[in-house]
């Protein structure tokens, strides 16, 4: 089944190629060029560090082995909701939403960044998106406006 989607892809990619041609040969029909296999997206490379650098700076880190263990299932769990997903298999909805929340100083921050840029790396995230917020962004100065503000 992945390979015949595969070979479907290329074909599609051929058909689009040969819509631009203004008069494509009937030999042209039974040939695939490289750009009709592997498609080019336009996006510049990424020069963003990849999963597993980000887990090995995660692991780096000194205690936190509740917190290890917890992103590393996360990742896992993540890498094969989008294999399930490539093979055309059903796959869970699952939020990447987290709260970090603890004492000053306990490495909130610099995990919920690693958190963000293993969501890049994996595709979930197109930017790695974190919004760091205080209390101060989220308490409102009148009865009403802290909801508005969360």
């Amino acid at each position: 089944r992945a390979a015949r989607r595969v070979f479907e892809e290329m074909v599609d990619r051929q058909a689009s190629r040969f819509a631009s041609m203004k008069n494509p040969a009937e030999s042209d029909l039974a040939l695939l060029l490289p750009e009709d296999v592997a498609p080019d997206t336009g996006a510049p490379a990424d020069d963003g560090p990849g999963s597993e650098e980000l887990l090995a700076r995660l692991h780096s880190m000194i205690g936190l082995t509740a917190v290890k263990n917890e992103v590393t299932a996360l990742v896992n769990l993540l890498t094969a909701t989008k294999q399930r997903k490539a093979a055309g298999l059903p796959t869970p909805k699952i939020s990447n939403h987290l709260i970090f929340s603890g004492p000053p100083g306990t490495g909130k921050t610099t995990i919920a960044r690693l958190y963000a840029d293993l969501l890049r790396s994996l595709g979930v995230l197109p930017k790695g998106q974190l919004v760091e917020v205080a209390r101060a962004d989220l308490v409102g100065r009148y009865v009403g406006h802290t909801a508005q503000l969360t």
